[in-house]
């Protein structure tokens, strides 16, 4: 693509010398088709897809990488031990989220080794759940009740071995005595005491079940929890399980009315956000499982299923159609158990294949989540090092009025923060705001209509069990749960999320943030905010150039914000079943006649239970349950932002600006010692990408058929460290022509955080004047060496090779004037604009290219495109060496200060001056009327001397730049950095030139 070709008197241009034992081989080896996102992945042979794997190989696999992230979190705990890392940079890296780091990498790596792999299943009231599960397994396993579900939650193992054990509240481990060589049915009477025990008997958190489940691998546990809103302690057994899932199996009640309680699965995600685990549940490891589906009639079938996928798409995120499934377990149950799990339905048999894919997938995305938390922990200490190295390197007059803006901004920032406590408007309108709500649902509760939907009972639907308690148990469930539809579908029509609390609040908070923002505008690269929520590797690329005030403590707001549970909490109060209550003679028989009337009267019967459930749904009643908990949960966590969050960032940005300010080391010695932390953290990080690319690139490769041309592939290019040849690949069912660069140096440590930080970057930027990155490859040599491919878009030309060698068209200053060269001057205006806007966008992300130069520029059908951007912002080490060409170098480069976004601006400059004369900066012509030029300077120390002493490109006096262009070239390439345009504000001028 772009060569780094010598140019006649670019003495200061390095060779490479490639050394024997780094010779890249011929053969090249093929992947799997590009997927639509074009992110290759590693075109490797080593490794074949997951489903063909040997389980055996395959876990040791896993063993393997989890064993090699911990080992890196044990540099990383090595790292935070450094003296200067303790000294200077602990407190501040403790004091936002992490409290004890040791304590929490400690944490993470016993979270990483976990053998279990739970697959949670959870659902809607009475939907089956437990017959599901017992389908799964295989036999009767788990009691049926009248209750509304599992009390207690169960954990299922996959062991020859059958045993139980409970676990109570304190974590105490009790194994219960069976019988030697237990059946399932004994088992499962077993187990009704303590999976649905009675009143009087003894709760446990856990119930364990060793058991012989053919379809799990070893490791795996199903866990049988209650449905979401159940009762709060269960409720927060379950949440507290969800973080650690594998899988989520969510059961729907298919024929109650579509059988979707969506609040219910909006509170998942509320709770991953808070988890403090570092692995998260990615909702593509989410299946929902429509239950009793053979009770929807035929007619009504795509109905039904459309209406719950509808309802799916709503409240959970990137719901795909084929995470839904339909059966009915307990019709399925009976051929099953008869003649085993292949005589079961097709969709039976595509749940378990989905199952199986979920483990594979949970297992790896687990040790990818830790290892993006180990990057994004070693980037936030990498930048901090670079930022106080930044700071020394301003001149001492620069660093005193720093100190001094900065402290006056903290004292404005700290009386802000007091104002904010004291007169937070925002408590006062969520009680109203609660008044209000418990106001309109009471009326709608009331209302003719909902009352005639709720009242409407069919004589099939009513319950029919021996005793007249769970009857009227049951009753009342079902009348609840119809009252708890009618909320839900309130609250969704009517938008009750509160998403204006959310606005006021951070519209107060808003002036806070402004002046926190100064504070980040003055410190040099700016004051460092944590956020270290997780993004799966599915997820886009977010624009993070605007750091807010708050990262993950924004959604502390929104407490209120999802659709209201009140009648799942408000029905806990209203029903009791007094089951095991002693019954005498005269109680059976009262009991009889109880059960023969209720069989003569079921409608009336359910018709007084609805008016006398409907009546606890009064208007004090909503409010009492909304002020005790959504308003008071609400209300400590506003509390807790002001009081305590706002103050512990402000505390972390004072202690972070303290070091600055105290440190009276010269920049010279703070580089030195910081230098060894510099390459201590890239090794760390260079093990952590390698590692991540074995994970998220495993088992997928490209197919040979789509890549063509890898034995004879044309060469491009060779530059310092690698070599560029042209291929095509197979992107969308099309042949595009694509460039594939081969570095030369082998991806191993020593190397691979330089090379794969590139393709990091590169990712990052997408831009219509930016060249495209297809994705990467790995390239396995003879001697069993890795070497990096980046597959990229193919452009025909560089700059430099138009406007230096082909010269088409000419350049402007061989005319008399603009009107004798109107193809030439818009050409010139054109690429100029195209160069513009890439580089804007390249700023815009908060990176710096360093290396724009005429032969980084791209020409692909008439426009240009920045090429070489992975490099940007990572090439130019703390202490200020630099890697990009001299004649487009700013002054301050040659002077080792680190990077800035007004060092490519100054490159802008130079390119201006080289399009318009043909010929490189810093040249004038050896004779009139020929292309032969000569240097000003014979080597980088004359020209450094050059362009330090404020020198810069000659104008000739024959054919200059018109006064406008040359204006703009003389202030691109000012000699105050701070005094220079922005790629926007030249952008801007040229556009006005055209």
């Amino acid at each position: 693509m772009s060569t780094d070709d010598k140019e006649k008197g670019e003495q200061w241009t390095p060779s490479y010398v490639l050394s024997t034992d780094d010779q890249v081989e011929s053969d090249y080896v093929s992947g799997d088709c590009l997927p639509k996102e074009h992110i290759l992945r590693s075109i490797s042979d080593s490794k074949s897809d997951n489903n063909h794997r040997d389980a055996e190989q395959y876990n040791g696999y896993l063993e393997s990488r989890k064993q090699c992230v911990c080992d890196i979190y044990d540099e990383i705990q090595k790292l935070i031990s450094h003296s200067d890392i303790k000294e200077k940079l602990e407190e501040e890296l403790s004091i936002d989220q992490f409290c004890d780091l040791s304590a929490v990498i400690g944490r993470h790596k016993e979270e990483l080794m976990e053998t279990g792999c739970p697959i949670v299943v959870t659902g809607e009231t009475s939907a089956g759940k437990s017959s599901f599960i017992n389908l799964l397994i295989g036999c009767k396993l788990l009691p049926y009740s009248v209750l509304s579900c599992t009390s207690n939650i169960c954990r299922i193992r996959n062991r020859q071995e059958k045993a139980l054990h409970v676990v109570d509240e304190h974590d105490t481990v009790t194994k219960l005595s069976l019988p030697p060589n237990i059946d399932t049915e004994t088992m499962n009477e077993k187990l009704q005491e303590y999976v649905n025990p009675d009143d009087d008997q003894d709760c446990y958190k856990y119930v364990d079940i060793d058991w012989p489940i053919p379809i799990l691998q070893d490791d795996a546990v199903i866990v049988d929890t209650p449905g979401i809103g159940t009762n709060s302690k269960l409720t927060s057994c379950l949440l507290d399980y969800l973080p650690k899932a594998i899988a989520l199996i969510y059961v729907i009640k298919s024929n109650n009315a579509g059988g979707l309680q969506n609040d219910r699965l909006l509170k998942i995600f509320e709770v991953q956000r808070e988890s403090k685990y570092v692995y998260k549940l990615d909702p593509n490891r989410a299946i929902f499982v429509c239950n009793m589906w053979d009770q929807i009639s035929k007619k009504e079938e795509n109905k039904v299923s459309a209406y719950i996928g509808q309802e799916l798409k709503k409240c959970w995120p990137n719901f795909k159609e084929d995470q839904m499934f339909k059966l009915s377990a307990k019709k399925e149950s009976k051929k099953i158990f008869a003649n085993g799990p292949e005589t079961g339905s097709e969709s039976f048999k595509r749940i378990l294949q989905r199952i199986i894919e979920m483990i594979h997938l949970g297992l790896e995305y687990k040790i990818s989540s830790h290892l993006r938390w180990q990057d994004d922990f070693i980037k936030q200490v990498l930048r901090r090092i670079v930022r106080r190295i930044t700071f020394s390197m301003k001149t001492e007059e620069e660093q005193i009025k720093i100190k001094r803006d900065v402290g006056e901004m903290f004292k404005k920032l700290k009386q802000k923060t007091k104002e904010l406590k004291v007169q937070c408007k925002v408590t006062e309108e969520a009680k109203n705001k609660c008044t209000l709500i418990s106001e309109r649902l009471h009326a709608h509760l009331k209302s003719k209509e909902t009352v005639s939907r709720i009242f409407m009972w069919s004589i099939k639907e009513l319950p029919e069990y021996s005793q007249f308690d769970e009857i009227e148990y049951k009753a009342r469930q079902m009348i609840i749960g119809r009252i708890s539809d009618e909320t839900s579908e309130w609250c969704q029509r009517n938008e009750i999320y509160n998403k204006e609390l959310t606005d006021m609040f951070n519209a107060e908070c808003r002036l806070i943030e402004e002046e926190r923002q100064k504070i980040k505008d003055f410190l040099p690269c700016g004051v460092l905010s944590f956020d270290w929520e997780f993004k799966t590797h599915h997820d886009t690329i977010n624009d993070n150039t605007h750091i807010p005030l708050f990262t993950k403590q924004e959604k502390i707001v929104l407490a209120v914000t999802f659709p209201l549970l009140l009648p799942l909490i408000v029905g806990a109060g209203i029903i009791a079943l007094p089951i095991g209550a002693a019954f005498g003679l005269r109680t059976i028989i009262r009991e009889k006649i109880r059960i023969r009337d209720y069989s003569t009267k079921k409608l009336k019967y359910m018709m007084n239970w609805t008016n006398e459930v409907l009546n606890e749904y009064n208007k004090d009643a909503i409010y009492k349950i909304i002020s005790e908990t959504y308003m008071k949960d609400f209300l400590e966590r506003v509390k807790s932002v002001c009081e305590i969050v706002i103050p512990q960032q402000i505390e972390a940005d004072e202690k972070y600006f303290s070091k600055f300010k105290n440190d009276t080391r010269s920049s010279n010695l703070i580089g030195k010692q910081c230098k060894p932390l510099e390459n201590l953290c890239k090794a760390i990080l260079g093990k952590v990408m390698l590692t991540l690319i074995d994970i998220e690139f495993c088992g997928n490769q490209i197919a040979d058929g789509n890549i063509k041309n890898l034995k004879e592939m044309t060469g491009i290019g060779h530059g310092q460290f690698s070599d560029v040849r042209q291929v095509e690949l197979k992107i969308d069912d099309k042949w595009e022509k694509a460039a594939v660069k081969t570095i030369r140096k082998p991806l191993h440590t020593a190397h691979s955080y330089a090379q794969l930080i590139e393709v990091e970057n590169w990712r990052k930027l997408t831009h219509p004047n930016i060249v495209k990155l297809y994705g990467v490859g790995i390239k396995y040599s003879t001697q069993k060496k890795t070497f990096l491919q980046i597959f990229m878009e193919y452009c025909e030309d560089t700059l430099k090779d138009v406007v230096m060698k082909k010269r088409e068209p000419l350049p402007c200053s061989r005319f008399r004037n603009i009107s004798e060269c109107i193809s030439s001057w818009e050409f010139y205006v054109n690429i100029m604009c195209d160069v513009c806007q890439g580089l804007d966008h390249i700023h815009s992300r908060e990176m710096v290219h360093k290396d724009l130069k005429l032969a980084n520029i791209l020409i692909k059908n008439g426009k240009a495109k920045i090429a070489n951007v992975g490099m940007a912002t990572e090439e130019i080490s703390i202490q200020g060496f630099f890697t990009s060409s001299p004649s487009t170098m700013a002054p301050e480069i040659f002077q080792g200060k680190v990077k800035e976004t007004s060092m490519d601006i100054y490159s802008v400059g130079i390119i201006l001056w080289e399009m318009w004369y043909g010929r490189p900066g810093y040249t004038f012509p050896s004779r009139k009327n020929t292309e032969e030029y000569t240097y000003i300077a014979r080597n980088i120390t004359e020209l450094s001397d050059f362009v330090i002493n404020g020198n810069r490109p000659d104008f000739d006096v024959k054919f200059q730049p018109h006064r406008n262009l040359k204006f703009l070239m003389n202030i691109c390439w000012n000699e105050n950095p701070m005094d220079r345009p922005t790629a926007e504000f030249v952008l801007n001028k040229l556009r006005k030139m055209k």
